[in-house]
């Protein structure tokens, strides 16, 4: 005979399991007021701010991941710089710069077409 309380174990367990893995908010004290909401753009300069001044520069230029187009440089932490035949090209994080070296002229072709993307939405 099966205990009734063994049935609602896996379930226990899965939820327990997945309320581990969500973000925890960051602690607030009733001196301080309500908390603003995170600037994203100062994040994102704060992350290139870790960066060398031409790595800086290469990716305030290139403004977005070849890998993951929707995600800023910056967003995600520091970029990282990974080398592609010979080019220099920024990525949002470890996983992105692997991807890029496995794949470098689909990372490449993707950087050309950000680069257009780019070129078209500026002012004339």
């Amino acid at each position: 005979m099966q205990m009734p309380c063994a049935r609602w174990y896996p379930a226990l367990l899965l939820a327990a399991l997945l309320a581990g893995c969500q973000e925890k908010p960051a602690p607030t004290t009733a001196a301080k007021g309500p908390e603003t909401p995170p600037d994203p753009e100062a994040e994102i300069r704060a992350s290139l701010a870790n960066l060398g001044p031409e790595d800086q520069r290469l990716a305030e230029r290139q403004k977005y991941c070849p890998v993951m187009p929707d995600i800023r440089l910056g967003e995600m932490g520091t970029p990282l710089k990974v080398e592609l035949n010979g080019q220099a090209v920024m990525v949002c994080c470890k996983s992105c710069a692997r991807h890029a070296q496995e794949e470098p002229e689909k990372t490449l072709a993707a950087l050309k077409d950000l680069k257009e993307k780019a070129t078209a939405t500026m002012p004339k």
